[in-house]
């Protein structure tokens, strides 16, 4: 989840990617078996330029085509990050750290419709003359 993030270097600022590892739990309905939430939180290491990152996902029954189908209906995320900001002193432009920025992403899945299409095979296929 640390991949939107940038690190100042002088006058330019670099991505930051770093691969860390997870830790989470489910929830599971004990009757179908399906998954109803799923969390999932960075173990990150200190004076990163992250040092929060989590997400979380509600599923339930959704009636989409006459079918009921488990989907997501909520989705939550929270990160924190330390901001860039220029300075401009001494004739000299840096990119320097500014204070941490927390950013909050609360999503509503609705209007789960069916998508699908049709085709047709036609008996007497006439190719068309070519440069047409």
């Amino acid at each position: 989840m640390a991949g939107a993030e940038y690190l100042a270097r002088d006058d330019n600022a670099v991505p930051f990617q770093k691969s860390v590892s997870f830790y989470g739990e489910f929830a599971i309905d004990p009757e179908s078996g399906a998954i109803l939430r799923l969390t999932m939180q960075a173990d990150l290491e200190p004076r990163l330029p992250v040092d929060q990152s989590a997400l979380m996902v509600e599923y339930g029954p959704v009636l989409i085509g006459g079918n009921t189908y488990i989907c997501p209906l909520r989705s939550v995320s929270i990160s924190r990050h330390r901001r860039i900001m220029d300075l401009h002193e001494w004739g000299e432009d840096l990119k320097v750290y500014a204070p941490f920025e927390t950013l909050l992403n609360d999503m509503a899945f609705r209007k789960y419709h069916v998508f699908h299409s049709t085709a047709r095979m036609l008996p007497g296929f006439t190719p068309a003359p070519q440069g047409r």
